[in-house]
């Protein structure tokens, strides 16, 4: 008598926000996974996963997050406390990246 009810599921995700990420671990280090969630209502919120969730698969894992609130945006790592090869694709939907070259000529140009 220990079975799921369907109905009782479904009813209780239904006014959920589903939101699925692929991370790849290109450095090969097992490192936890910080992510930034801003929600459209203007709140914020940190979630902090533990390293273990490279356990199963080193280089890539897809997670499924069920959030009340809709996402404005997920950036991972916002503070950049771990070790990262390539922090320009850690936001999404992706920012514009100023290259150092063009911060270089907006400061040439104040002078």
């Amino acid at each position: 008598a220990n079975r799921i009810n369907d109905a009782e599921v479904m009813n209780k995700m239904k006014d959920k926000n589903f939101y699925e990420l692929t991370l790849t671990n290109k450095g090969g280090l097992a490192m936890p996974v910080i992510i930034q969630w801003k929600y459209k209502d203007g709140s914020v919120e940190i979630e902090k996963i533990p390293a273990e969730i490279w356990r199963n698969n080193e280089q890539k894992i897809t997670k499924v997050f069920a959030k009340d609130k809709e996402a404005a945006s997920v950036t991972i790592d916002p503070k950049e406390e771990t070790s990262d090869i390539d922090a320009a694709n850690n936001t999404f939907p992706r920012e514009k990246q100023v290259s150092k070259f063009d911060d270089f000529k907006e400061k040439q140009k104040k002078k």
